[in-house]
């Protein structure tokens, strides 16, 4: 596994920490060198504090990356 790799799982499992409701199905995740982009699948509508946890989650990538980041 190349570092690169290994650094966006292990940073996306930990952002993920504490962020995950029941509705949540699947989250894939796609990386270069020069960002880091993932998406969420849940089963039924998406609700106000499923935004507001993935929101957290883009966060917390944000820090763990910060050159990945574009505004």
């Amino acid at each position: 596994m190349s570092n690169r790799k290994q650094t966006v799982l292990v940073s996306l499992q930990q952002a993920l920490l504490g962020e995950v409701s029941e509705r949540l199905r699947a989250v894939t995740v796609s990386y270069d060198d020069k960002s880091v982009h993932f998406d969420c699948i849940y089963d039924g509508e998406i609700r106000d504090d499923d935004h507001e946890s993935m929101s957290c989650v883009e966060t917390e990538l944000i820090a763990l990356f910060p050159e990945t980041h574009r505004s």
